[in-house]
């Protein structure tokens, strides 16, 4: 494939202009850009791979050694280089637009040589974007947003806002499943080995076998995933809906880049927030792996939306707390790991990391005072508890008896929590409100929280939940874990989502590739992306 001089010598200049940040307008070779240089770098030793980011221009021979060792391996690197070489052909004659109009949708296709570019654009919005930028750039992926809305204890309304392929359409549909099957059902969700399944009561036991998630001899957690994903696909995508999401699917988009898919919640929906949407599963897929769906969460509430605005490089403030006498995070093993993972995009100047030591509540108030920061990231644990007013236990959010002094909880509402250290080590453990009151109105632009049940909500409002309540404080992204999560899972997710984030990938984009990296560990599923964007 690159025999051919010109071919070589076209693809590495591409390759010169992304890392000299020169993008390529088209959307498709910008995807291929993204993810060979991505590729390169991987293949490279540490040096070289700084000296090229740095300097491409002077080592252009390295990076083309590099593509021709690369295409001999890596099935995935050569369809790349072909979709470049396509990419870089002259056309066979001035571009050709095409309108075709059906009913309230105009496509625009312009054909250049072998790549074509798409727009999607709704019929009140056609005659002023006809001539924009955006549409003569190259498309952008198609987009479909679904109010979700409980109507009754046993039923649900959708609400189509926004698609590609039709109007606004709304079913009414039964939830998936009551209150207690939902409890039972998240709880085995959590469960990672086949002993786990003796942490269920009898009642949760016979519950999910009734609906056929536990099957015998053993735990089957990748069924379990594939059960409960088409189980919501098919109470989410039904009727109208559903047409609108298949006839969505069908439309062509540039290679790589998935459908947005964003469900939208009132502040009150604390049921409908609590169901795992990111399992969703149909035709012998989960929607959420590789590139088919990028799905993120909306809160909706009268604020004003925030802008949403990285500097380059990003400002990364990493907080590792780790109180002996917490157990399941190992302080070496796992801080070694994650200071590699970004230490290495540091050492490229592609992002800027500070790490908060002692990594104390108060220290992050005074870091927070004294530095602008884009994003926060927080590794260590969390919780979400009912806690005891009088002696600061932590209980179960079901218990409203205090565990310790038997003070009644009935009054107090669950919330999340995560962990720092107090002077001593030991752990200071900040409910989600009085996090959120100190990252209101700051530079914060996302807040990376892969700490356990960070992203989980019950109780009145949404907003009792780590990372609502950082969306509620005004951050315009927040990504948590809406169960419990293993740390060697979180540093993975770490790893795959700033290297896609420093290559200019959007967040869900980004939050996407973090999920590739966990499909063996079959984790994928557990990061939430709620953001504050309609965009």
């Amino acid at each position: 494939m690159l025999d051919d001089d010109n071919t070589r010598t076209s693809i590495t200049r591409l390759l010169v202009d992304f890392w000299c940040d020169r993008k390529p307008e088209q959307t498709l070779l910008l995807q291929a850009c993204w993810q060979l240089a991505d590729k390169v770098l991987d293949s490279l030793p540490a040096r070289q791979a700084n000296d090229v980011c740095r300097m491409p221009e002077r080592h252009q021979e390295i990076i083309a050694a590099a593509l021709d060792r690369l295409i001999q391996d890596d099935l995935i690197a050569r369809s790349l280089v072909g979709t470049l070489a396509q990419g870089t052909r002259a056309p066979s004659s001035g571009p050709h637009i095409t309108v075709h109009g059906d009913h309230n949708q105009v496509t625009l296709r312009q054909q250049t040589g072998s790549v074509s570019q798409v727009m999607y654009i709704s019929g009140e919005r056609t005659a002023q974007s006809q001539a924009s930028p955006a549409a003569q750039s190259g498309g952008q992926a198609p987009r479909i947003t679904l109010q979700l809305t409980q109507r009754s204890a046993s039923h649900m309304e959708v609400r189509a806002i926004e698609t590609p392929t039709m109007g606004e359409a709304r079913i009414d549909t039964p939830l998936p499943y009551t209150d207690d099957e939902l409890v039972a059902v998240l709880k085995a969700l959590s469960f990672y080995r086949s002993d786990d399944v003796k942490r269920l009561t009898p009642p949760q036991s016979a519950t999910l076998e009734r609906l056929g998630l536990l099957s015998a001899p053993g735990f089957d957690r990748r069924r379990l995933l594939r059960m409960v994903g088409q189980r919501l696909y098919d109470t989410l995508f039904a009727g109208r809906i559903g047409e609108a999401f298949r006839a969505t699917l069908s439309l062509p988009r540039p290679r790589g880049t998935a459908i947005h898919l964003q469900l939208c919640f009132d502040t009150d929906t604390v049921t409908l927030a609590r169901y795992p949407w990111e399992t969703l599963y149909n035709d012998g897929r989960h929607l959420v792996q590789g590139a088919l769906v990028a799905l993120t969460r909306y809160i909706t509430y009268p604020q004003a939306i925030p802008a949403f605005a990285l500097t380059q490089p990003p400002h990364v403030l990493y907080l590792a707390p780790r109180p002996p006498a917490l157990p399941y995070l190992p302080a070496d093993e796992d801080l070694q790991h994650m200071r590699t993972a970004l230490g290495d995009l540091e050492r490229l100047g592609q992002i800027q990391i500070s790490q908060l030591s002692p990594p104390t509540f108060r220290a992050l108030l005074t870091y927070l005072s004294e530095h602008p920061i884009d994003i926060l990231h927080f590794d260590g644990h969390g919780s979400f508890a009912r806690q005891c007013p009088h002696c600061r236990t932590r209980n179960h959010p079901h218990i409203t008896v205090c565990a310790t002094c038997h003070t009644s909880l009935t009054i107090i509402p669950p919330e999340g929590f995560l962990a720092f250290e107090d002077e001593k080590r030991e752990a200071d453990w900040i409910d989600s409100s009085m996090l959120g009151g100190v990252l209101t109105n700051r530079s914060l632009q996302l807040a990376l929280v892969l700490a356990c049940s960070s992203g989980i909500v019950r109780g009145e409002t949404v907003f009792t939940g780590v990372g609502p309540a950082l969306i509620g404080a005004g951050v315009p992204a927040v990504i948590a874990a809406q169960a419990d999560i293993e740390s060697s899972s979180a540093t993975l997710f770490t790893q795959g989502f700033y290297r896609r984030l420093v290559l200019g990938a959007d967040i869900p984009t980004a939050v996407n590739a973090g999920r590739d990296l966990l499909l063996t560990e079959q984790t994928w599923h557990l990061p939430t992306l709620y953001i504050r964007s309609r965009r």
